[in-house]
């Protein structure tokens, strides 16, 4: 099949457009001292640091001062970003805080501090960090801007990631008169550019649950949430930053064994398997996956759902392998109602419909950001199993962005062939689809 493209040149200035949160700038300090995580904001640590302290309500009286103080303290290192939160409380509400789960969305909704920081300052995606004053931590990537940054009124966005999971420390301690809490980023968790200085887009949420008020740093309007990251303001004072060595590694082992005794006879039936996952960072802003003998065993079960409807639900990705920058193999909008017609969707790769494991023999997987180009690029070889022939899925994904506009294209193929890689004995046994998306964005308001 050949698919002809034809492409409207587009020209742009190179100097990046003035983003809305432009006039609220903050400086992080750079220490020589790493702050003790301990839910006690010493002063000879973070007296030097970086401080914000007002933020704007959004809800219940949108532009008005908070009601209470909130001062935001900000150090860094070669390695690490260290955040630290004074939260005054002193209304007849108190602290409102139980939940102490990760990832659990009862954190939203009690007193908390939400973080998000646009690293490639490309007004689109963030990496979003969320915690309460019992120290509970939610975290999730954002591809163009949570679905627009529009409130999703229930509903879940693929271009919102919930899935992932960053590695960063939370330190929280809970006063009569508010809370504290302390966090630290390691470098690297987060993609950025490769640059000696780092400006990057950053908001802070703070909500009371008690009194149902949402503050910003960097104002919001209220029919957009945080993940609005073309309105956030500037975090800027970062230099020779190192995210050391980016790689993990990750072997495992099963064995496992089963003595059956049947008219006097004994059978034995004895299982071993070895597999090896590696994530390695090939620079700040590309990540390489690479799997062996892939095992599932320990990803997160999914939750129960009642379908009463002919269609397919869509179970969220639970996989490490799929799930960084996962929203970048998505074509056209993320909108819950346009699922159905969804040309990726990683889940049906190495699953049944039933939801039984398919064995993968390995996969490759490159996704990432390289100026203002996105990749993502995806190859999985699956075993025969269950009466289905062995498959070879390959997914590209190239994003070319001006500003808060894009237009990308998409190729996705998956063919029936051995582990050798010879074509299954009907050449015919392929599906291939081409696509070709644009979203334009005018105006800061409009998409």
């Amino acid at each position: 099949m050949v698919l002809g493209i034809i492409v409207v040149p587009i020209t742009t200035n190179d100097v990046e457009a003035q983003q809305a949160g432009d006039e609220y700038r903050a400086r992080a300090t750079r220490t020589d001292v790493a702050p003790v995580l301990d839910g006690i904001l010493e002063q000879g640590v973070w007296g030097p640091a970086g401080l914000i302290d007002e933020l704007i309500q959004q809800e219940p009286v949108q532009g008005a001062p908070a009601t209470e103080d909130t001062e935001i303290y900000l150090l860094y290192d070669a390695q690490t970003l260290y955040i630290g939160v004074r939260a005054w409380e002193r209304s007849d509400h108190g602290v409102v805080a139980t939940e102490m789960r990760r990832d659990s969305d009862r954190i939203l909704d009690e007193d908390n501090i939400q973080i998000i920081l646009d690293t490639f300052r490309d007004s689109r995606s963030g990496y979003m960090f969320v915690t309460n004053p019992l120290g509970a931590q939610l975290d999730q990537q954002v591809f163009n801007e949570g679905e627009g940054g529009a409130r999703q009124f229930g509903f879940s966005s693929s271009n919102i990631n919930r899935d992932w999971d960053g590695v960063w420390h939370v330190a929280a301690r809970v006063l009569e008169d508010g809370w504290v809490v302390e966090i630290a980023i390691p470098m690297v968790t987060l993609r950025f550019k490769d640059s000696e200085q780092q400006v990057w887009g950053m908001n802070i949420m703070r909500n009371m649950g008690g009194k149902n008020e949402q503050s910003f740093w960097a104002p919001i309007s209220k029919e957009f949430t945080i993940t609005r990251v073309s309105r956030a303001g500037i975090l800027e004072g970062m230099q020779r930053l190192n995210r050391g060595m980016d790689l993990r590694v990750t072997p495992f082992v099963t064995a496992g064994g089963s003595s059956t005794l049947a008219s006097g006879q004994e059978s034995n039936n004895w299982q071993q398997d070895v597999g090896l996952d590696m994530k390695y960072g090939l620079s700040s802003g590309l990540n390489l996956d690479l799997t062996v003998n892939t095992d599932f065993a320990q990803a997160e079960v999914d939750d129960e759902q009642v379908n009463l409807t002919r269609f397919a639900l869509f179970f969220p990705e639970k996989r490490d392998f799929f799930l960084e920058n996962s929203g970048k193999f998505r074509v056209g909008s993320a909108n819950p109602f346009n699922r159905y017609a969804e040309l990726f969707f990683s889940r049906r790769i190495g699953l049944t419909e039933s939801g039984d494991n398919v064995p993968i023999i390995g996969g490759a997987r490159l996704t990432g950001k390289v100026g203002r180009n996105d990749l993502a690029v995806m190859t999985v070889q699956t075993d025969e199993a269950m009466g289905t022939a062995a498959e070879n899925f390959a997914v590209a994904k190239f994003s070319r962005n001006w500003g808060r506009s894009r237009i990308g294209a998409l190729v996705i193929n998956k063919t029936d062939i051995d582990a050798f890689g010879d074509l299954a004995n009907d050449t015919s046994y392929f599906n291939r689809t081409y696509a070709i998306d644009a979203s334009i964005a005018p105006h800061p308001n409009f998409t």
